[in-house]
């Protein structure tokens, strides 16, 4: 896999979180907080922010992203009315990143500690998938 043009991980989280959301534009999703739902986002990212995104002063820039990235992710935290039982968490990868910002960005928008995986080559990103398939099994409940 080569890279290709831009970098947004700022719309990749927004994405995800509106597949989620019970709100427009993708509205299927389950009240947060109904008790019975844990919605979870996989963000993973394999280079930093390059695309310019929009912000307060009406402009376009990098850094924009960034600051997107960062408000989104402490806005769907906000989300949880128990931190103790998540209804919503937010699982980062970081893939071959050599970029620390943008690593110590995932690191502080996933959920916890234990929600993010620093992955540098094709096992530990396997490997990483094993433990978040493992770690959301073991926070879901099936019922018929």
């Amino acid at each position: 896999m080569k890279p290709y043009a831009w970098t947004n991980i700022a719309l990749g989280m927004a994405f995800g979180w509106h597949m989620l959301s019970p709100n427009a534009p993708f509205a299927q999703g389950a009240p947060y907080n109904d008790g019975q739902t844990l919605k979870a986002i996989v963000l993973l990212t394999d280079g930093a922010q390059t695309a310019y995104s929009w912000g307060p002063d009406g402009k376009q820039k990098k850094s924009h992203g960034e600051d997107n990235l960062e408000k989104m992710c402490q806005n769907v935290k906000d989300l949880n009315d128990d931190p103790d039982k998540p209804s919503f968490i937010i699982i980062t990868v970081a893939f071959d990143l050599d970029d620390e910002d943008t690593v110590n960005r995932l690191r502080n928008c996933a959920t916890s500690e234990e929600h993010f995986y620093d992955a540098d080559s094709n096992s530990q990103l396997s490997a990483a998938f094993d433990a978040i398939t493992k770690q959301i099994g073991e926070s879901i409940a099936l019922a018929k």
